[in-house]
């Protein structure tokens, strides 16, 4: 997933579908901080529903545990 991330993020960027500094920053953090370190080890064809509702559900756990996360 993190090739995939790191190209579809680029191609936004360079195609104007990013087009405030802010949008490209929460992108950025959110491809970072959250997307790549849980999904970044797996590949796209190898990605499951399981993997996508895990990552969800420790997301949920984090902003109940602290909610400023």
């Amino acid at each position: 997933m993190s090739a995939y991330a790191a190209q579809l993020f680029e191609h936004k960027v360079a195609a104007g579908d990013l087009k405030s500094a802010k949008t490209i920053e929460r992108w950025e953090d959110t491809l970072t901080i959250h997307i790549i370190p849980a999904l970044g080890d797996i590949f796209c064809h190898e990605l499951r529903y399981a993997d996508l509702v895990d990552w969800k559900n420790e997301i949920a756990r984090r902003l109940n545990a602290d909610p400023k996360a």
